[in-house]
């Protein structure tokens, strides 16, 4: 017959198995390897991750034109660096858009300038 105080041990390494595993399969994407705030083809260029509580990640693209339009890319939904939507903003009028094909293409463009920036182009020989 099993002590009250071996019961309770069992429980308690049952407990924290189950914990363990559990936080496993909660992995977050890293998408560290694209913080910057910088200067890419003469527009201020700002990547960043908002973590939430559970779950729920952003990632943020802001690119700022030189004539201060300001394009906010946002990535809220499965964190994978697609695109939900976009904002842009121009002399305080703020317009939302949906994704689409183009709209991914520059964000990925500025997510790829992002890393060769960070690690530098390989010189020519």
């Amino acid at each position: 017959m099993l002590s009250p105080m071996s019961v309770k041990r069992t429980l308690l390494e049952i407990l924290l198995a189950g914990a363990l595993l559990g936080s496993s399969g909660c992995n977050r994407t890293d998408h560290s390897q694209y913080d910057y705030h910088g200067t890419i083809d003469n527009n201020i260029v700002t990547f960043y991750e908002r973590k939430y509580m559970g779950n729920r990640d952003e990632n943020i693209l802001i690119v700022t034109e030189p004539d201060s339009t300001t394009t906010e890319y946002v990535d809220d939904i499965g964190d994978d660096l697609k695109i939900e939507y976009s904002n842009t903003s121009k002399h305080d009028q703020i317009t939302r858009h949906s994704p689409n094909g183009e709209t991914q293409k520059k964000f990925d463009y500025y997510l790829r300038r992002i890393k060769e920036t960070k690690i530098g182009k390989p010189e020519k020989n």
